[in-house]
């Protein structure tokens, strides 16, 4: 048997979130300008029946709705590139012998009070959670990981003497 599982970062998934979010954001753009157009055909096509009031409401009505879904894919962009930024270099994660390796940080197998993976709020995707006896959580988002859950169960009951595994309960929550 291997002395340990070595899982690496992977950035391209995070990368592929960036693109995607980018193009959406230039597809929004590019929806809004139309709306302007369009608003301004109608405003120097109906300029003489229509009221102050009825100008306001043809730009809120006609923009508001583009911008609104701009805004949302800009800070679906802006979170897509934190997430990019924040993916490390070299080795994400260890299970080996003596236990656990997370976030700079070895955890022993004795210290170890339960192995989970929860949806996160501000994570894309769901985040692998190491609790320790002491009541500390130490995660990492499986976006930055190169393994699939299966694999990182299988290391635990393996390296942990089939005393750990990795609880997938959560992950519906």
């Amino acid at each position: 048997m291997p002395q340990q599982l070595l899982v690496g970062y992977v950035s391209m998934p995070a990368a592929e979130r960036v693109a995607y979010y980018s193009g959406l954001v230039r597809s929004r753009l590019i929806w809004l300008g139309v709306g302007v157009i369009i608003c301004l055909l109608i405003l120097v096509w109906q300029w003489s029946s229509m009221t102050t009031g009825y100008r306001i409401a043809l730009f809120i009505a006609g923009l508001g709705y583009s911008l609104i879904w701009l805004v949302i894919a800009l800070v679906g962009w802006s979170s897509a590139k934190a997430h990019l930024r924040n993916i490390g270099q070299g080795i994400a994660l260890t299970v080996g012998q003596r236990g656990v390796w997370i976030n700079q940080k070895t955890i022993p197998w004795d210290e170890i009070a339960a192995i989970s993976i929860r949806r996160a709020r501000a994570a894309a995707g769901p985040v692998l959670v190491v609790a320790t006896t002491a009541g500390e959580k130490e995660s990492m988002p499986f976006l930055y990981l190169d393994v699939v859950p299966a694999t990182i169960d299988s290391a635990i009951r393996a390296y942990s003497h089939n005393t750990r595994s990795l609880d997938l309960s959560k992950i519906g929550n």
